[in-house]
């Protein structure tokens, strides 16, 4: 499991070279823990950039933490990609993985299982080789007494005795029968137990005839259904009945099995079926729906900060509750949104009026008229994304001051260069100081 659980802790990857052709798509799905032990479900995606590094998680806020559940990066390019994943702890990077994807290979890590490559065709890599019995060019058995071994003894490959009742000899090792000379067999008969993965490698077609609970017995890591059903066809029919793991080119499957997880389609399938919300609510582990409220600040200093907004929100909340300056500069209040490269200050446009005066343009930020430092604001300004492709957002908000009755009004656009990240609360000056109330953000 990877956990971020301080505000300076990022997970970032950078290429060993420049791409040929594509970038590399990224899907990270994550969960975010609030200081209450509060879990949200979430996703992120991207792609990298050469050489450049690109920050695949941003840090949690202060007091929470980030839990990666998965992540995968997709070699869409034409040629070979050397990607690292590393941590940066505060400006220090410590390297996780650093791993050669040939194309059409997958990176995946899983909480559960790790870090492993998936190739183009769908198979697990791996650096380790097999042993082929007819490589050993030098192993003859001549005319092996029944119930003969080849047996590797940590040096060599010799012609031992099998004892079938000494369970300690059982898993590896394969009887040799009569009738097999120099280093091809004609029948290999055995009623030994195998465990892990049983291979066959030579001219061997077929490996038996087994019952259902004979291959669950036998293969440890068999991956068959203990329900009943049928599966008919070579490549195509249909399956019935309660699968509960079906692979191949299956032209219909029906099944009564429950789904838990991430439920994935691979192949033609267009359509995963009819669920009621309530039934998506429950089937799916990582669904992130409804409000999330973020950490309440007081209204302090120059500047509040509200930073580690995740990928995909589309819809903040930024809530005063009494809020006042001391208004020694004079100066109005703004908001300002940011993303992974830094606050926006430039680029604004929008007013805000109090129905009393006339109103003032701002274009460094979303303003928010204010007369003096007796009033305290109460009210909100909503931010709505309007468009995904440029990271437009438009602002609207309505507010009103405690001590006389006024109204306060304010609305504004501006697009970003990524994903929104952050929002701040501060003044046009910058110096002024806020002295009360509270202030807060929800998103969704």
């Amino acid at each position: 499991m990877i956990v971020f659980n301080t505000s300076n802790r990022s997970l970032e990857c950078i290429l060993g070279g420049v791409v040929t052709t594509n970038q590399l798509p990224y899907v990270i799905h994550y969960v975010n823990i609030s200081r209450d032990n509060q879990e949200i479900f979430n996703s992120t995606n991207g792609l990298t950039n050469s050489t450049s590094t690109v920050t695949l998680l941003a840090a949690p806020q202060s007091g929470a933490r980030r839990s990666i559940q998965s992540l995968s990066v997709f070699n869409a390019d034409t040629a070979t990609a050397t990607i690292t994943i590393r941590l940066n702890d505060n400006g220090t990077t410590r390297q996780i993985v650093k791993v050669d994807l040939a194309v059409g290979d997958h990176l995946i890590y899983t909480s559960a299982a790790g870090w492993y490559v998936l190739s183009a065709s769908g198979s697990i890599k791996s650096t380790a080789s097999a042993v082929n019995l007819n490589d050993l060019g030098d192993v003859v058995l001549t005319t092996p007494a029944t119930g003969a071994a080849l047996i590797y003894d940590g040096a060599q490959w010799v012609d031992g005795q099998l004892d079938l009742a000494d369970g300690d000899a059982r898993t590896g090792i394969l009887p040799i029968g009569n009738g097999g000379t120099g280093n091809t067999t004609g029948t290999a008969t055995t009623n030994a137990n195998l465990t892990g993965h049983v291979t066959s490698v030579g001219n061997a077609a077929v490996l038996g005839s087994f019952n259902l609970s004979q291959l669950n017995t036998a293969l440890s890591d068999a991956n068959v259904a203990t329900g009943g059903g049928t599966c008919t066809g070579t490549d195509s029919g249909t399956n019935t009945g309660d699968q509960t793991n079906i692979s191949g080119n299956a032209a219909t499957v029906t099944t009564n099995a429950n789904l838990t997880g991430h439920v994935t389609s691979t192949g033609n399938a267009a359509v995963l079926g009819s669920f009621t919300l309530a039934q998506l609510n429950t089937a799916i582990s990582d669904a992130n729906l409804g409000i999330t409220l973020a950490t309440r600040q007081s209204a302090a200093g120059t500047a509040v900060d509200f930073t580690g907004i995740p990928a995909g929100v589309k819809r903040i909340t930024v809530m005063f509750v009494g809020v006042s300056t001391n208004y020694t500069g004079l100066s109005n209040f703004l908001i300002q949104i940011g993303d992974v490269d830094g606050f926006e200050t430039t680029g604004y446009l929008g007013a805000s009026n109090n129905f009393n005066a006339a109103g003032v343009n701002f274009t460094t930020g979303f303003g928010i008229v204010n007369e003096g430092t007796v009033p305290d604001f109460h009210g909100s300004l909503i931010l709505s994304l309007q468009n995904t492709a440029t990271f437009t957002w438009v602002a609207s908000g309505v507010f009103s001051q405690g001590d006389t009755i006024r109204s306060i009004v304010s609305s504004g656009s501006k697009s970003l260069s990524a994903e929104l990240t952050q929002v701040r609360i501060t003044t046009v000056n910058g110096t002024d100081g806020f002295d009360a109330g509270t202030i807060n953000i929800s998103y969704e």
